[in-house]
């Protein structure tokens, strides 16, 4: 088991309508928990089941039993009342963090399973204080041996985004640079290798997950240049390139205009649009009718 998925479901037919926002936040909760989660477990044999998810209901009704897919989906009861009682983030994660570790435990109990790994990863959030920051792989040197860089990213409910670390050799704070808006849901899904460009500049390669998962990622066409300065760059070379290619500059325009994966641009994104719609690209002239004619009249 490699995979843990925590949610909070809102169901019409046992929830108050009140609850409504209240779970919702609290589902945005859970899943920074189950991604801290998955990050601190290490992967145990669990007879050929690779994901435990987890539902936090305020009651177990036949709807509740129709979203359980399989023995290895739990639910857990979680008090509302109790819950909104909770002054902070910190102490509303605590309290579901709490709920759900019973669940898993009893649950692994049952199971016959190696118990320590549930509890190293429960340990470590709670050790974290609930908050999700952590390095993502090994620091490398530059090629004049001054420099160390290393991904650094932030997801919880406090902060979400990514960055370049960069201090001197002997590990001393030089300059941290963000480079994309969000963390731990962008690294698992976006972040490729990185090297050094030259002796103040790196390459962070845009992998892009497919269908079929992260290890089937191959993308060292698409990259970032970060530098130690703190300037950021996206290259996307389809769209740089000298014959134009007006799908391109429109799938640029919009990464830069949603700001999902790169850092938001909406100036810089609307122009790629225009771009590609000049050149009589479809996508891009319905992308304007309908997203910046609107814009226009408000």
């Amino acid at each position: 088991m490699k995979y843990f998925s925590f949610s909070c479901p809102f169901y019409p037919d046992s929830t108050l309508p009140d609850f409504k926002e209240i779970i919702w936040d609290a589902n945005m909760l859970c899943i920074y928990l189950s991604r801290m989660y998955e990050f601190y477990f290490s992967p145990i044999r669990t007879d050929g089941v690779s994901q435990l998810r987890v539902l936090v209901v305020d009651a177990l009704t036949e709807q509740v039993k129709q979203s359980l897919y399989s023995l290895d989906d739990v639910y857990a009861v979680l008090d509302w009342n109790a819950y909104t009682c909770l002054s902070s983030s910190g102490e509303k994660s605590a309290f579901l963090m709490d709920i759900i570790q019973n669940k898993i435990v009893a649950h692994v109990k049952d199971r016959g399973w190696e118990l320590s790994s549930f509890e190293i990863a429960y340990n470590k959030i709670r050790k974290k204080n609930y908050q999700f920051r952590e390095y993502y792989k090994k620091s490398i040197l530059s090629p004049d041996k001054k420099y160390k860089a290393q991904v650094y990213f932030e997801y919880d409910y406090e902060k979400n985004a990514t960055f370049v670390d960069f201090s001197d050799k002997k590990g001393n704070p030089i300059n941290r640079v963000q480079f994309t808006p969000g963390g731990y849901s962008v690294i698992s899904e976006s972040i490729g290798a990185m090297r050094w460009l030259d002796s103040n500049h790196v390459i962070v390669y845009y992998m892009g997950v497919t269908k079929l998962g992260r290890e089937h990622a191959n993308n060292m066409r698409d990259y970032w240049v970060i530098g130690t300065d703190g300037s950021v760059e996206f290259h996307y070379p389809k769209a740089e390139a000298e014959s134009i290619n007006a799908h391109a500059l429109y799938n640029l325009g919009i990464m830069y205009w949603d700001g999902k994966i790169i850092l938001q641009d909406k100036s810089k994104g609307l122009e790629y649009i225009k771009q590609a719609a000049s050149l009589k690209y479809k996508h891009a002239e319905k992308w304007l009718n309908i997203n910046y004619n609107l814009k226009e009249e408000e």
